[in-house]
């Protein structure tokens, strides 16, 4: 997995969490971010080839990071992690660009198998091109 991947959530623990499943699965270090404004500059100014977001975060929050890292890099597949299942959040942030919205908590698993799927979509456009 020698994709780039920024993690942007407030709890350190699940950033860790996060990191720590991609790297024991063969991903490189993913960057980080604790709020949205610093995951909004870190996405404007680096391209990323996934971007996994907290819904809830200070500052910009993660339906903001979405729109901020789908108009710079629109080619980039974002997951939106959420506490909470509300239809219209997850209305929102798919119409915002994310590929994805998983509910916390959720499996290593899980995350490893979404992240796979977006990783082939990307291979096959790119292969397309």
């Amino acid at each position: 997995m020698a994709i780039k991947i920024l993690i942007c959530d407030e709890s350190l623990d699940e950033r860790k969490k996060i990191a720590d499943c991609l790297i024991k699965n063969g991903a490189r270090r993913p960057d980080e971010a604790e709020n949205g404004e610093i995951a909004v500059k870190m996405a404007k100014s680096v391209k990323y080839d996934l971007v996994i977001v907290d819904l809830w975060l200070s500052g910009v929050d993660g339906i903001g990071v979405i729109k901020a890292v789908k108009s710079s890099f629109a080619d980039t597949s974002v997951i939106l992690l959420s506490p909470i299942n509300k239809q219209h959040v997850l209305v929102e942030a798919t119409e915002a660009g994310a590929d994805i919205c998983m509910l916390k908590p959720f499996s290593d698993s899980s995350l490893l198998s979404h992240i796979d799927v977006l990783t082939r979509v990307r291979e096959t456009r790119e292969n397309d091109i």
